[in-house]
């Protein structure tokens, strides 16, 4: 993984942030929701009850260096974004599915259907974003140096 990676995902955000903006479709602010990104932040958390956070610096660097010497290092690496991916993808369903109660609890009044839903749905969109700009890119990087591994032995 190149580690222009980490400069070129900002920009990525902002880019498809502002296309929405620019195309009319919704202001940018319609994508932040404090009760999603706190689920996600659980996310975190979780991740950091499962695994040290020296691990994981160390996971997240193997996948930039060049070439790497070990393989059971490249698959605890890989083993840390499959649980950090599982991590997200789990916590947004159980929050959409909370959501979806919250919803069907407030029927009679549906003033409160909008909010509920924005909070389902923007945690999925925060799981799926952390999935495709995180745990996707570094799995790829980390799979990649271990089929080289693999096939240079």
């Amino acid at each position: 993984m190149r580690k222009s990676y980490l400069i070129l995902m900002p920009f990525t955000f902002i880019f498809l942030f502002a296309a929405f903006w620019l195309l009319g479709a919704v202001p940018p602010y319609y994508f932040t929701d404090p009760p999603a990104m706190l689920v996600m932040l659980l996310v975190l958390l979780l991740v950091f009850c499962t695994f040290r956070p020296s691990e994981i610096v160390k996971y997240i660097k193997l996948a930039f260096q060049e070439s790497a010497q070990d393989s059971s290092e490249l698959e605890n690496a890989l083993h840390f974004f499959r649980t950090f991916q599982a991590y997200a993808f789990y916590m947004a369903i159980v929050t959409f599915m909370m959501a979806l109660i919250f919803i069907l609890t407030a029927v009679p009044d549906l003033s409160n259907t909008g909010p509920y839903l924005a909070v389902a749905f923007l945690t999925v969109l925060y799981a799926l974003m952390l999935t495709v700009f995180v745990t996707l890119p570094f799995r790829a990087s980390l799979q990649k140096k271990l089929n080289e591994l693999g096939s240079s032995r």
